[in-house]
């Protein structure tokens, strides 16, 4: 009996000490297949290899598991005034959303002159803020923007939209003019992007800035003319007016369906290349 329970024991210890041995990169196979953030962060408190490769120097396990599983619902906005509503019980995200809307500044408190900014878009837990400045209402591209973080109170100044880059899409015509947050392919913890989408009646036209250049680029301009040649049709369309176009954003795409034109079009904006992509 005495042989037989020490061989139990030794086969116990053998096997405790053949877990440890598998490889770094098989554990962190097995670790990016957990189904959850939480079950990921109880299995890295398990013990210290487990930690370290989950808390890595460079972030790059993070930014996998990230990729291989859908952000939870924490909140949402609504479309009228900036609002915050963070998900509640009995939804599975309600204890992440509940600390996130504790621990987040929505108001811009730390923002100077937060006051006098306006909300234009959110993506990846950031908020476009817009300065109207004295071109009041009527958007243009020299207007004021600025990206905050408010969860972990900051944010950036961004430099205005070059001259030379402006005057090349120059018009007669005041262009409609929208700002938005485009998603980059670099981690998304530190990097950002923010597009300027300028409409007129003869031209469409959009300015991409990236926080990792820090600097402002021409990503795609058009004439009207050019995008509707594959329909043999050479008349401007409607002026363009945002009550009628509605942005919406999948796969590298933004996208602009009207509701102006006797047929459905889209306006599509690809992000995917660098020098963008527009068409209808």
């Amino acid at each position: 009996m005495a042989t037989s329970s020490a061989r139990r024991r030794s086969g116990r210890r053998k096997a405790a000490t053949t877990l440890t041995e598998i490889p770094d990169h098989l554990l962190a196979e097995i670790l990016l297949r957990l189904p959850a953030a939480e079950d990921l962060a109880r299995a890295s408190a398990a013990c210290l290899t487990f930690r370290r490769l989950v808390v890595d120097t460079d972030g790059s396990f993070l930014r996998r598991f990230r990729r291989l599983h859908d952000p939870p619902l924490l909140a949402f906005f609504d479309r009228d005034g900036f609002h915050f509503h963070h998900a509640l019980p009995p939804h599975p995200s309600a204890p992440a959303a509940r600390a996130l809307a504790s621990a987040a500044d929505f108001s811009f408190s730390f923002f100077p002159n937060h006051s006098d900014w306006a909300v234009q878009d959110i993506r990846d837990g950031r908020v476009l803020l817009l300065h109207p400045g004295k071109q009041g209402l009527q958007r243009q591209v020299s207007m004021e923007l600025a990206v905050c973080d408010p969860l972990h109170r900051g944010y950036v100044l961004l430099p205005p939209v070059p001259d030379n880059l402006a005057a090349s899409v120059a018009t007669a015509h005041k262009p409609w003019c929208e700002a938005f947050l485009v998603p980059l392919d670099q981690d998304p913890e530190a990097a950002f992007g923010v597009i300027w989408l300028l409409l007129s009646a003869t031209r469409v036209a959009s300015f991409v800035y990236s926080s990792t250049t820090g600097q402002w680029q021409t990503a795609a301009s058009k004439e009207w003319n050019d995008l509707f040649l594959e329909r043999c049709e050479s008349a401007t369309p409607p002026p363009i007016e945002r009550g009628f176009y509605q942005r919406h954003y999948a796969h590298g795409c933004f996208y602009w369906e009207s509701t102006m034109m006797d047929e459905k079009e889209m306006l599509v904006l690809d992000t995917r290349r660098a020098d963008g992509v527009l068409d209808f």
